[in-house]
């Protein structure tokens, strides 16, 4: 009806014969219409669906992908923590064993019922008696063994018996390695300790050796905030001290001493062993208003010799500025 009265001529039903032709095929019209709209819908809705799905293929991929590789990284992170407690654990039985070595070879030598007691004796001879026999005693046990050659070599070096410290840091950074591993914290820290025994032996190209050997294994760890990268910093501060080299010194020493503000763990007397080398290296470039700066606002030190440094450095530093008056009371 609605076609048979459009205004539209163009639209409009021609007759009346038309118009009864149309009512009659009126049903199957509009079943033939329904066909059509749902054949057209259910086309709409697979082209839709294809369209999603293509859509969708890269982000499942991409899913897949991060699934398989959170899934292999998982695992690896259960193992190198499963690795990890496992040398904790290896750590802890060791360091137990080495605090059994102090009481029952080293302490135990200033008991006077003990056989290798002498009254005379230095703290040297007592720890070259200690050390004498840990290659066959803990023959069977290399972790604990390469723990003492560190211990001993630290000992030996605080002692200023340079040549025995050198041969227990040489002994020890091989056996923890093979142990550990090249690139676990325990053996890289006792190269640096090499390296560090070698400079002050003056073996500096030695020293250059070691440290050039303990940078490449520590690789991008130099680049974060942790006690490996300060290490190499404050060893290679100290190689250039050494050499009496304060300018090529100085960026090692700002560096550790950013990383110790950081929050890097730092034992106290090296907190304070680099502050004290970093000052004196800011007075051999004669920057004493630096110096002041650094030291004054530090009153607590573990050591009385580093106490005396402390007041050392800031006596020459105000002395370079001519101000006696202030530097007499550090004198």
């Amino acid at each position: 009806i609605a076609a048979a009265t459009d205004h539209d001529a163009a639209r409009r039903i021609g007759s009346v014969h038309a118009l009864i032709q149309r009512l009659r095929q009126l049903d199957e019209r509009r079943a033939a219409a329904e066909l059509q709209r749902r054949q057209t819908a259910e086309r709409e809705a697979t082209e839709a669906r294809e369209a999603r799905q293509r859509a969708r293929r890269p982000w499942m991929l991409t899913a897949a992908a991060l699934l398989v590789g959170c899934t292999l990284l998982a695992g690896w992170l259960y193992l190198e923590a499963d690795r990890r407690r496992a040398a904790a654990e290896r750590l802890a039985q060791s360091n137990e064993t080495v605090q059994r070595f102090l009481v029952e070879d080293v302490f135990v030598q200033t008991n006077p019922a003990d056989p290798r007691y002498r009254r005379d004796a230095s703290m040297l001879d007592v720890l070259d008696n200690a050390a004498a026999n840990i290659d066959a005693r803990y023959a069977a046990d290399p972790l604990t063994l390469g723990i003492l050659h560190q211990a001993i070599g630290s000992s030996y070096r605080a002692l200023g018996n340079r040549t025995s410290s050198i041969e227990h840091y040489r002994a020890a950074v091989p056996l923890l390695e093979a142990q550990l591993g090249q690139v676990s914290d325990t053996a890289l820290l006792a190269r640096y300790d090499l390296a560090y025994a070698l400079t002050i032996a003056a073996e500096f190209d030695a020293a250059r050796a070691e440290l050039d050997t303990a940078d490449q294994l520590a690789g991008d760890l130099l680049l974060l905030s942790n006690p490996i990268a300060l290490q190499s910093a404050v060893r290679r501060g100290q190689l250039h001290s050494q050499q009496f080299q304060p300018r090529e010194a100085l960026p090692f020493y700002e560096r550790a001493s950013a990383l110790m503000n950081s929050g890097v763990t730092v034992h106290p007397q090296l907190r304070v062993v680099v502050r004290q080398e970093y000052a004196d290296t800011l007075l051999r470039l004669n920057r004493p208003n630096e110096v002041i700066a650094l030291l004054s606002p530090h009153t607590e030190f573990p050591t009385e010799g580093q106490r005396g440094s402390h007041h050392r450095i800031l006596g020459r530093a105000y002395r370079a500025l001519e101000d006696y008056q202030s530097a007499l009371p550090h004198a």
